[in-house]
């Protein structure tokens, strides 16, 4: 039986995640993706090879309602191997799970940037996780990642999926079934820039093609600097020390440049789809203090299912955790509470990107910010 064109993936249009789930699904391989604002992503069908079998519809995170469970713990966290602690972002509870997933013969999927191309990528050694540690804010790539985890799960592997919400939920539909050995991990997000979008900063900032470009990175422990280098040059931008300085950061940090689904996401409440959600604890301390000393950062764990809980206690040995109250992690992370809020600010750089690049855009819909600063130089010259 076959099914109309408003049961596709074509009748999602805006709330589209771009997890790339029906990308995976699809047995004629008739989706393609087309760019849409701001350089994001969408998936189109090609209508000649589509047998209207409605499985893109089917598992598409936007077109189904998840299992949300009210986390059951939360956790401040960081890893007691200091090297490693140093070298993460947010305390490297991350890391100390990813690492103890390949040490029982398992495979990890995390995200990678290989120069600015950010994807999901399959880790099956020790030595290959360096590749998907640290922040990057940018929407990765999914590819065949969902297939490949599918095959892993099938082979009897135990595997950890480590990425936004939406792609958790993607990868969970995809599969249309539990597997005990499948651990999801989500990152709190607050909405993702296109890669497009990067790409374009990037070349501008180094005045080089994107295939010189060897690394970009989004933190340097706690700090948000944002440093690209292409071996012979480098570009860094330290976001606090320098506010509206950089176009992609701050209009990330302003929440201008995500993918119209971020300002709609089912997934921005403290109930949680995977089986722990991971992210930087802010606010900690702020109402019931705490002491211990923690310089790189630190991290709020908060597991969901008794399968996350029991892996995150097997673990103890490897992570310093302090229990936490739920509350507390939730008040210091508005993406726990909902979604980023499209201001008057988001709607107008979105339309003005139509016609000026993104620091045109960006510094047109600040201006009055920019002006303050200027005065503000003005007056420490003078006074």
């Amino acid at each position: 039986m076959s099914v109309s064109k408003k049961n596709d993936i074509s009748s999602i249009g805006h709330l589209c995640t771009g997890c790339e789930a029906c990308y995976n699904i699809c047995p004629k391989q008739c989706i393609h993706e087309r760019v849409g604002e701001l350089g994001h992503l969408y998936p189109e069908i090609d209508r000649e090879k589509c047998i209207q079998c409605g499985l893109c519809f089917q598992i598409c995170p936007a077109a189904q309602t998840p299992d949300f469970h009210y986390p059951l713990k939360a956790y401040a966290a960081w890893s007691k191997d200091e090297t490693d602690y140093r070298t993460s972002t947010s305390g490297g509870a991350s890391s100390v799970f990813s690492q103890a997933i390949i040490r029982e013969g398992g495979i990890v999927y995390g995200c990678m940037a290989d120069g600015v191309n950010v994807r999901h990528t399959r880790i099956t050694s020790l030595k290959e996780l360096s590749r998907i540690k640290s922040s990057k804010y940018v929407q990765s790539q999914i590819g065949d990642c969902y297939k490949l985890v599918r095959e892993d799960l099938k082979n009897g592997k135990k595997v950890l999926f480590i990425g936004t919400p939406c792609q958790c939920f993607g990868l969970k539909s995809f599969l249309r079934k539990e597997y005990e050995q499948l651990i999801t991990i989500d990152l709190i997000c607050h909405g993702v820039p296109s890669r497009s979008l990067l790409e374009q900063h990037a070349e501008k900032k180094l005045h080089c093609p994107i295939g010189q470009i060897k690394t970009i990175r989004f933190r340097e422990g706690t700090e948000c600097i944002l440093t690209i280098d292409n071996g012979s040059n480098k570009y860094t931008s330290n976001l606090w020390e320098q506010r509206h300085e950089d176009a992609y950061y701050n209009a990330f940090m302003d929440g201008y440049s995500y993918r119209e689904s971020c300002y709609h996401c089912k997934f921005a409440h403290i109930e949680r789809c995977t089986d722990i959600t991971i992210g930087d604890f802010w606010g900690l301390g702020e109402k019931v203090p705490f002491t211990t000393p923690h310089p790189f950062g630190v991290s709020v764990l908060l597991p969901c299912t008794s399968k996350g809980l029991h892996f995150i206690s097997d673990l103890d040995h490897f992570l310093f955790l302090f229990d936490r109250e739920i509350k507390e992690a939730e008040k210091g992370n508005d993406q726990l509470r909902t979604p980023k809020r499209k201001t008057m600010r988001a709607r107008i750089f979105r339309h003005l990107f139509r016609y000026f690049s993104l620091e045109g855009s960006y510094r047109l819909v600040t201006i009055d910010y920019f002006i303050k600063k200027q005065i503000k130089k003005v007056y420490a010259i003078f006074r």
